[in-house]
């Protein structure tokens, strides 16, 4: 579709529906630069970072606004923040006015992933817990108990997490659980074994027990199973 070059290494592109690109790079005299493009290649702006670094960037679903993570590790505490730009500011040069929302995370939290949902709402997992920014409002979704052992935010509207489960001196169940980023309403799914990965996108999650991986699909809340054969 096109193709560009940028300065530095690139550490993670973000591709949003419509086609804008959003990539981040390193090891120039910054921390961090994030270049946004339009969806023919054409660069749109630059975001530099001279203090912190970006972990992940999402453009909203309508392609309006762009959220940046970044961690500051300079200091004794992990700091952690989100910065929202809207684009069309961004775009025609207008720095100051174009950052419509910062949020900083309490003192020692680690962000590792954002993502925009399907009505606006932007989801940030921490290390310790799932929190949405909504209509300019964050929000707590949920905390992370002792038994979880992975979590994913890219479901259409909802977040997922695992939870590990004994059931017996050597035996477990793992627990999937959905919670609705806006209602948190919750639906379990258990297996009677301990996964390996979970992956979800948009409607379906993906869970790996390491001879089957079991497909939730979310729209009829049905799960398939697919078994792994494998030959020496």
């Amino acid at each position: 579709m096109w193709d560009n070059k940028v300065e530095g290494n690139i550490n993670k592109i973000n591709i949003s529906r419509e086609g804008k690109t959003s990539i981040i790079t390193e090891g120039t005299s910054y921390k961090s630069i994030i270049i946004t493009f339009d969806k023919n290649g054409k660069e749109l702006f630059k975001t530099y970072l001279a203090s912190t670094i970006a972990i992940d960037v999402d453009i909203s679903m309508d392609g309006k606004y762009l959220a940046i993570a970044e961690v500051n590790t300079n200091g004794a505490l992990i700091e952690s923040s989100i910065k929202v730009i809207e684009i069309d500011k961004a775009s025609s040069g207008d720095t100051t006015n174009s950052i419509i929302y910062k949020h900083n995370a309490d003192a020692n939290k680690m962000i590792t992933d954002i993502k925009y949902q399907e009505k606006g709402q932007l989801i940030c997992i921490y290390d310790d817990s799932i929190h949405m920014i909504y209509e300019e409002n964050e929000t707590t979704i949920l905390e992370f108990g002792k038994n979880v052992q992975m979590s994913s935010i890219d479901l259409k509207g909802c977040a997922v997490r695992a939870e590990e489960i004994s059931t017996g001196l050597f035996s477990s169940r793992t627990d999937i659980i959905l919670t609705n980023t806006l209602s948190k309403a919750e639906s379990t799914y258990s297996v009677d074994s301990v996964i390996k990965d979970l992956v979800s996108c948009n409607q379906v999650v993906a869970i790996n027990l390491g001879t089957e991986i079991h497909l939730i699909n979310l729209n009829r809340l049905v799960r398939k199973e697919i078994h792994i054969i494998t030959r020496n």
